[in-house]
């Protein structure tokens, strides 16, 4: 009964500030909220799916679960998530676990033991969701079973049933089968380089083994979020308008549930160097390999907004071969970067490339950590063109 309430019951949304302390309360608007009643959201640990109840026109009956994708801080028409999961009768109290893939929700009119009972499914490749499952017994029973949650590790589920007479809140240990990923939480900041204050920036996840992208904005504190699988090998790509390009590149710890990253960008100036942290290349040669072409689309991305700036992209190896072998193959790397930016529609006249093999070397090699870390492909602001 908010004066700014589209009626029914709306979704509404508030931002943390700090600590216990949160922002103004705004209404989600017409495209989500209509006349009828929209409750129980649930959204995606990347903020870019949001599932919710609704009994809006256009469902299977009763109340239906409904979902909407936010591009470009809008939010998509909601859909239907269709008669797999709806039914004549009511679904309620979805919840999409921080893997970004398991859904779990309750339903009166599925195949079940009465009342509410809890169901779970997976989104799959396509869009679309797997067969639904029901928990079984003694999870369900004839009573009501709803609002299910499960941690971040996949293994425990909390969830609420009347069957004491009373609603009360229950939990147990999922089996296997219907156990969802574990994650680990990133948290970061991106801040700026001489004021330290937070940059709003767009943001690139890209989990390297797996070819998975989440696309994440900072807000105005240069604050963000995201959940990916536990164990895995990522990337970060930033871009930030008046700033350079930066990427980064991480490995997860198994039970590592957490970990707190801190992004440094340098203001954009004539004679800064970046480093392209994910460009990989097949062993002694210079041909790129498939996991290099993310970061250089998203570089890619980033030359043709700043479409007036100039760069020089040079290649650097290790100590092992020769002089004259190591100049010749950090050249030829260069030159497939330079070659693939052409192809994601940069200017020729931007780039330029050299090779100065071992002569600029970041670490003495007395190690192998060492010799990948010289190992590198990096770029020079060289200047600007009209």
């Amino acid at each position: 009964h908010r004066p700014d309430s589209y009626g029914g019951c709306d979704l509404y949304y508030a931002s943390l500030i700090y600590d216990t302390l949160w922002s103004k309360c705004y209404n989600l608007g017409p495209v989500i909220n209509t006349k009828y009643w929209e409750s129980q959201p649930s959204i995606s640990s990347d903020g870019n799916l949001l599932f919710f109840v609704s009994n809006r026109d256009g469902g299977y009956g009763g109340s239906d679960i409904w979902m909407s994708k936010r591009i470009n801080d809008n939010w998509t028409e909601p859909i239907n998530l269709g008669p797999s999961i709806n039914t004549s009768s009511d679904e309620a109290t979805p919840f999409l676990h921080y893997d970004n893939q398991t859904l779990y929700f309750s339903s009166k009119g599925h195949d079940g033991f009465g009342g509410f009972d809890l169901y779970v499914t997976e989104l799959n490749h396509t869009g679309g969701f797997n067969k639904i499952s029901n928990l079984g017994y003694p999870i369900n029973t004839h009573f009501d079973e709803s609002g299910l949650i499960v941690t971040r590790d996949g293994v425990t589920a909390y969830y609420n049933s009347n069957m004491d007479d009373n609603l009360n809140i229950y939990s147990f240990t999922l089996p296997q089968k219907n156990k969802s990923n574990p994650v680990t939480i990133i948290n970061s900041v991106v801040i700026d380089s001489i004021n330290r204050r937070g940059v709003k920036a767009s943001i690139v996840i890209h989990e390297i083994d797996n070819f998975v992208e989440h696309n994440v904005s900072s807000n105005e504190e240069g604050v963000f979020a995201c959940a990916i699988p536990m164990e895995s090998h990522f990337s970060i790509t930033v871009l930030a308008e008046g700033y350079d390009f930066f990427s980064s590149n991480y490995r997860l710890k198994k039970n590592e549930y957490s970990k707190n990253i801190e992004i440094v960008l340098n203001r954009l100036n004539i004679g800064n160097k970046i480093s392209l942290d994910n460009i990989y290349y097949e062993f002694d040669d210079y041909s790129l390999k498939s996991e290099s072409m993310v970061e250089i689309e998203k570089f890619a991305q980033y030359l043709i907004a700043n479409h007036n700036l100039k760069v020089e992209i040079e290649g650097h190896t290790d100590n092992i071969g020769s002089e004259s072998y190591n100049i010749v193959l950090s050249k030829k790397r260069a030159k497939s970067v330079y070659d693939a930016l052409i192809n994601f529609g940069v200017s020729f006249k931007q780039l330029s490339y050299i090779g100065y093999g071992y002569s600029m070397p970041l670490m003495n090699e007395d190690s192998d950590d060492a010799r990948l870390k010289n190992r590198r492909t990096e770029i020079k602001v060289t200047g600007t063109y009209e």
